[in-house]
């Protein structure tokens, strides 16, 4: 959950200014929302792992910094 409120933190306009635990409220209403989406539409339980062809932990990784690496694989 840390990696998600920094990365949120960074992405936040300056005029929306919201506590840790109302970010983290937040970010977990998100989630739950994706996960009935996911579970609507598809029939699949969101996050489990052999419903994706390739699973990445980003918890401490920059997303960013690993997209070359990737398309280097993929290209």
């Amino acid at each position: 959950m840390e990696s998600k409120t920094i990365r949120c933190r960074k992405k936040t306009p300056a005029d929306e200014q919201l506590t840790d635990k109302e970010l983290k409220r937040q970010i977990t209403l998100i989630d739950k929302n994706q996960a009935n989406y996911y579970t609507n539409y598809t029939g699949q339980k969101w996050g489990y792992k052999l419903n994706y062809g390739l699973c990445i932990n980003t918890t401490n990784t920059m997303i960013k910094s690993i997209i070359p690496a990737f398309s280097k694989l993929f290209l």
